[in-house]
């Protein structure tokens, strides 16, 4: 699936503009939320102590890179910004983020009257930031926005 075709699949449950707003701030504080609490996931590997946000951020930012290079760029730097201020919260910090960020979601999906895209589509959990980003590349004409339909 090329990121035109997962981008337009995504949009196609995010029309209504109040589900728009909700994902614009859900989504991101989501998306650190997780970066917060696998900072405190410990991983031992051949010696070294990695965490959890390492572990599962490398291979996201790579899949955003191969999908969308332009757009992927700038989420892997978005990402190591976001791992890097992750590291001194709590757990707790992202426990709270995570679920207010999921009751934004479920806010927005009520006035959409449509249920989570990645219900359908698991792969909806990765094109949520994705789509997020591309809608500000768009809104603000800079150049790598994808246009979909």
């Amino acid at each position: 699936m090329t990121a035109q075709q997962l981008l337009s699949d995504y949009g196609a449950y995010h029309r209504d503009a109040r589900n728009k707003m909700t994902h614009y701030f859900g989504i991101p504080m989501i998306v650190f939320a997780i970066q917060v609490m696998l900072r405190a996931v410990h991983i031992p590997v051949s010696g070294l102590a990695l965490d959890g946000a390492l572990v599962v951020l490398i291979p996201v930012a790579l899949y955003y890179l191969f999908l969308a290079p332009g757009l992927g760029l700038v989420m892997a730097v978005l990402l190591a910004i976001g791992y890097v201020l992750a590291g001194p919260l709590g757990v707790w910090v992202g426990v709270g983020l995570f679920l207010l960020g999921w009751v934004l979601q479920f806010i927005g999906h009520f006035y959409e009257g449509k249920k989570p895209a990645f219900l359908k589509n698991a792969l909806h959990l990765l094109a949520g930031p994705l789509f997020i980003l591309n809608q500000l590349f768009l809104k603000l004409g800079m150049p790598g926005g994808l246009k979909v339909s």
